[in-house]
């Protein structure tokens, strides 16, 4: 499959995403944010380069944050690696203690 072919796939499968459940119900919301100005004559009185400007600070915020979220997952992935034999080999007595923290947890007993 051609690179082409995969950015067509890309941007469709966005613009599916875009009527999910999860996203549908905040596009007033994101709108607006674009637009911050109130309606009259029942028309949004704003200037495209106002739109524009905002358009990008909402991205660039959105992207900062999911960067970061990445960026932390990436590093938390890079410590546990140094456990992974740990974890692999005592790994059936992390179940214990998972169930005996979750015991302590519901107050069935005192752990710690």
């Amino acid at each position: 499959m051609s690179i082409y072919m995969s950015v067509i796939f890309a941007f469709v499968a966005g613009a599916l995403s875009f009527f999910s459940p999860c996203i549908f119900p905040i596009v007033p919301a994101y709108v607006a944010h674009l637009t911050g100005t109130p309606i009259a004559e029942n028309r949004i009185q704003v200037g495209k380069r106002e739109i524009l400007m905002r358009s990008l600070a909402f991205i660039g915020g959105f992207s900062v944050i999911f960067v970061l979220m990445g960026a932390t997952a990436s590093a938390i992935g890079q410590m546990l690696v140094q456990y992974r034999g740990f974890i692999e080999s005592d790994g059936e007595h992390m179940g214990d203690l998972v169930s005996a923290l979750s015991c302590g947890n519901a107050g069935y007993a005192k752990v710690l």
